[in-house]
Parts: C-alpha cells; sequence; structure tokens
C-alpha cells in the first residue's frame, strides 16, 4: 500500500459503478450507529480491500447523504480509501433520507451490509443492539416476526424450537 496523496482518477476505472459527485474524504462523517453495530473492522478483510482496491480501483462508491456527508453506506471503503493515502473519493449521493429512528437506521444499516463478508461475534451485537433499540421503542414488546426480521438483516436464519 501506498502511503502517498493519490489522484481520484487512479480509483475510477472502467470497472467503477456510477458517480455522482467527488469528494474530500476528510469531509465524510461515520454513521454513529455503524460503529456500534459493526465495532473494529477485521483486520484480514480491510487489509484485502485495501489490495484490492490499490489494484483494481474502486468497484462500488459509498453512499452518501447529500446534506449531511454522513455515510449511508461504505465506511470500510472510505477507511481503505485513507489508508492507501487517497484525500478525495467518488460518491453516490443518497435518494432518501436516514430515518430519524435509531432503530430504523440499524436495520437500514444492517440491510446494506448484507453482502459483506461477517462473523458471529458481528452477527450476534447487531441482532442484540436491534432488539433492545426495537424494545426501548415498543414498550419492550418484541414480536417474533420483528425478531425474524432482525436476524435476516443480520443474516442468519431464525429458527425457534424445542427438542
Amino acid at each position: 500500500m501506498k502511503p502517498n496523496s493519490k489522484s481520484v482518477n487512479d480509483i475510477i476505472t472502467d470497472v467503477t459503478e456510477r458517480h455522482d459527485d467527488i469528494v474530500d474524504i476528510h469531509s465524510l462523517i461515520s454513521d454513529p450507529d455503524n460503529v456500534e453495530i459493526y465495532g473494529a473492522r477485521d483486520k484480514e478483510y480491510f487489509q484485502d480491500l485495501c489490495r484490492q482496491i490499490d489494484e483494481n480501483g474502486l468497484i462500488e462508491p459509498p453512499i452518501v447523504y447529500s446534506e449531511t456527508l454522513e455515510i449511508k453506506s461504505g465506511h470500510t471503503r472510505i477507511a481503505a480509501l485513507k489508508e492507501l493515502g487517497h484525500t478525495e473519493a467518488p460518491v453516490i449521493w443518497s435518494q432518501t433520507e436516514k430515518p430519524k429512528n435509531k432503530y430504523q437506521n440499524m436495520m437500514r444499516l444492517m440491510t446494506a451490509n448484507m453482502g459483506r463478508p461477517s462473523n458471529l461475534e458481528r452477527q450476534w451485537n447487531s441482532v442484540t443492539l436491534a432488539i433492545e433499540e426495537y424494545k426501548k421503542n415498543h414498550n419492550g414488546e418484541l414480536p417474533p416476526h420483528i425478531v425474524k426480521q432482525i436476524c435476516s438483516a443480520a443474516q442468519l436464519s431464525y429458527v425457534y424450537s424445542y427438542s
């Protein structure tokens, strides 16, 4: 990996999906719910992502809320670009507003990360936090169909049975 500052043209290649704009990477804001759900990044995955971006460019630009510059999807990609010495990144402007409700935002983040590699600790943390947040907003109630939705968003199957 090359720590010196690089041009955004190094990462926009023929495999890069469309992008709406190019922004200063340091003006982007991480979603605190994303940090709470996913915690510290997986070092091996992060190193592989850095290598892939360095060799092939950025395939999917991060999605950002235009009014706040908060990252909707792509926190790890932005961190990788910083690690590689980039100061600008192509972005896609979100067509929706950030959910005001923390539970709804957590569900959106988990759903957006469905294709991302995960591990049991990360999945457990995301399910636990989403359940706690849902219960806060619904007087402690937690219907089984909501647990199924949360598990699905965390890439877990939900089977409830006793032998």
